[in-house]
Parts: C-alpha cells; sequence; structure tokens
C-alpha cells in the first residue's frame, strides 16, 4: 500500500474539488517574473466547499515528491490547430515542412484530443481557369471542419515556384502567374481569406526569395495579408529556398508557440532561427507581424545572419577574387571599429575591401555558430 505523510481523515462520501500542480507552478513563475514578494499559498491540493469557499482538506500541505522533470512553463495549450498544405503537385507532401509540423503535434493531440488537430493537404496542378476553379472549390469544402474549431490556430502553407525576375507564383511546373494578386485570388478559398477574423492564422511560404525581395511583390503581399487579417507572414529570401531547410524552424517554433505557448518576439524568433543550423547559411528570413494588436497593419522585419568568416554583417562574400582570379582565398581581420576587413591571400595581389555593420542592423542573438541581425524593412 502507497505510504503517505498526511494524517488520513474520515471518508464523507464527497469528491474533493482539485487544483492542478501545474496551476501553482504558473502562478509562482508569474510572481517571479513580475518580483512579485507574494509567492502564493502552499499547495494543498485537494479541498472541499464550505460556507466560506474552499477550504483545504488535508491538515498540512500536500507533499510532492517527484522530480521536476516538467518544463519550464506549467502548461501546454492543446487548443485546436489547423494546417493547410497547399503545394504545387511536383512537390511531396511527405516529409515536407508542414507534413513535419503535423508530425511532432501529433503526439500531443492523437490520444486525447484528435479531431482538434486537422491537416489538408492541397496539391495543385493548374493549366486553365476550370482547374483552378475546381482546386478553389474543392479546398473551400475541406475547410467547413474550421466551423467545428472555434478559436483554432491556423497555419497555411505555400509551397511553390516564384518566377526569378517577377516574383509571381506558379500555377504549374514551368508555368508562372501574370501577377501575385491574380494567383491569389484564384487559389486562396473564401473561408481562408476569412479565417483571420475568427482563428490566429499565421502564412508560411516557401518559394523562391524574388517573391519577397522585390520590394513592390514584398508590398503587395502585405496588402494580401492584411485583408486576410493574419497575425503573421514567415517568408525566406535565398535565391532559390529549399524547403526542407526550414523543417526543423517550423518544428520548433510548434512546440514552442504553439505548445508552450511562448510570445513570440525578436529575441525568441531568433532563438528559433539559431536552433536551425540548415537555415542559417542558406536564406535570410522575413517576417511581417502586427504593428498593434488591435488593428491589421504589418511590419516586415528582415533576420539576417551574420559569421565572421563566413558571412559578415550578413553579406554573401564574393567566391572569386575580381583581381587575380584566385577562388576564395580571403584571409579575415577585425578593425578597431568593428569593421570585418577582407584581403585576397594569393601571392602578388593586393586586393581588399571591409564589410561595416549597417545602422539599420540591430545583433538579436549571438552565439558559436554566430548572430542574427534584424532590420526593418
Amino acid at each position: 500500500m502507497a505510504r503517505t505523510k498526511q494524517s488520513a481523515k474520515k471518508s464523507t462520501g464527497e469528491i474533493a474539488p482539485r487544483r492542478a500542480l501545474a496551476c501553482d507552478i504558473e502562478a509562482a513563475q508569474k510572481a517571479a517574473r513580475q518580483n512579485d514578494d507574494d509567492n502564493g499559498a502552499p499547495y494543498w491540493g485537494l479541498y472541499h466547499k464550505t460556507s466560506q469557499g474552499l477550504t483545504p482538506y488535508l491538515t498540512n500541505p500536500m507533499r510532492v515528491e517527484a522530480k521536476a522533470h516538467r518544463p519550464p512553463r506549467g502548461r501546454v495549450n492543446t487548443a485546436p490547430i489547423a494546417i493547410v498544405n497547399i503545394r504545387l503537385r511536383e512537390f511531396e507532401d511527405a516529409g515536407s515542412p508542414a507534413r513535419a509540423m503535423h508530425s511532432v503535434l501529433l503526439g500531443y493531440y492523437r490520444s486525447t484530443r484528435p479531431d482538434d488537430l486537422v491537416y489538408i493537404d492541397a496539391p495543385y496542378a493548374i493549366t486553365n481557369t476550370q482547374a483552378a476553379d475546381l482546386f478553389r472549390a474543392g479546398l473551400e469544402t475541406r475547410l467547413q471542419v474550421l466551423d467545428k474549431l472555434p478559436g483554432a490556430r491556423v497555419f497555411i502553407f505555400v509551397l511553390t515556384h516564384s518566377e526569378e525576375s517577377s516574383g509571381d507564383l506558379f500555377w504549374d511546373s514551368g508555368l508562372s502567374s501574370d501577377s501575385l494578386n491574380d494567383w491569389w485570388k484564384r487559389m486562396i478559398p473564401d473561408k481562408l481569406m476569412m479565417a483571420g477574423a475568427k482563428h490566429d492564422v499565421t502564412v508560411a511560404l516557401l518559394s523562391c526569395g524574388s517573391l519577397v525581395e522585390i520590394s513592390t511583390q514584398r508590398e503587395t503581399l502585405k496588402m494580401l495579408a492584411q485583408g486576410m487579417q493574419v497575425q503573421r507572414v514567415i517568408a525566406f529570401g535565398a535565391h532559390a529556398v529549399q524547403a526542407y531547410f526550414t523543417s526543423s524552424f517550423f518544428t520548433c517554433y510548434a512546440t514552442t508557440i504553439l505548445i508552450e505557448g511562448v510570445f513570440l518576439n525578436d529575441t525568441h524568433f531568433a532563438r528559433l532561427l539559431q536552433a536551425s543550423p540548415l537555415l542559417t547559411r542558406h536564406s535570410s528570413v522575413l517576417l511581417f507581424t502586427r504593428q498593434d494588436s488591435s488593428k491589421g497593419l504589418l511590419h516586415v522585419k528582415e533576420f539576417r545572419w551574420g559569421h565572421p568568416t563566413i558571412q559578415p554583417y550578413g553579406n554573401a562574400l564574393p567566391l572569386q577574387c575580381p583581381m587575380c582570379g584566385r577562388i576564395y582565398t580571403w584571409a579575415f581581420k577585425a578593425g578597431k571599429n568593428g569593421e570585418q576587413r577582407v584581403r585576397c591571400n594569393g601571392p602578388g595581389c593586393g586586393y581588399s575591401f571591409q564589410y561595416t555593420k549597417g545602422a539599420d542592423q540591430i545583433p538579436i542573438r549571438s552565439g558559436e555558430l554566430g548572430t542574427w541581425f534584424m532590420r526593418y524593412l
């Protein structure tokens, strides 16, 4: 028989109200964050109802013998989540960032709330307007499930190509749309266009960087996202984005932001990026977020990884010395004022140049793997 350090009481047949240990953990952590001297009452665990309210059931505070194996946050958030993967058919669903995120979340929902985690795979290959209408109508029908998930977090992945010179998204392999507006109007159903009014919506664009590196397209994307009332947009600036390099970022995002409820500020966003080593050298990352939680206007932040000898202040080094023609013969030296000086180490070549930190660049997170810099666009 299990032993207890409490004095036994005669049962009255009444089920004692219980206060979860997680509630006291969260209250204590909140008091610590606020430097509150009042760290709360002892943990009594069980209570019974009296005319004065809830009274501790035990004579002494309940002893907690378990080790503190819980994560720093006392609770997990398993409110409904819907993941929508709109992908060009040539990209497989298996192994995609959307599917990786779903796989990580599945463990939190499978046994207790399987219906609250919805995954909608929406492959497309559009060759004419009729095919676009059929795709949009079919996706609209499948999205009716959102009516059964009030307050759900909705994560929309768009996995496709973008045209190199214009940034327009593709209908099919080798077939670009005429404009971002046209693609959006024909591919995004009304249910998603209006989802931001009832749900917390995030859009992740996994297309090549021309979509966001071209300022006019970036502004168009911002206006479209504002029309959907989304909370945030995540996009990538690499010339040729390798979508699978982003999977570790999105799985970390799922566990910390969606499940643990960590607030997504610049520091934690950079922490997520730092935990994605394949992404650091590969691409800059753009985050569109609301300027004010009560308004739908978005502002754009660019996060760019920097390393003194690999990518000084986020600038990609040239592969070849323009003077002597040698390949990657660079030597590095830090200047007195923080500039990074680069010199060709080739015999007889005196070519040199330097990089300095931009006035608008804010270092967010540093570590052994370099520093992430943020600037507003």
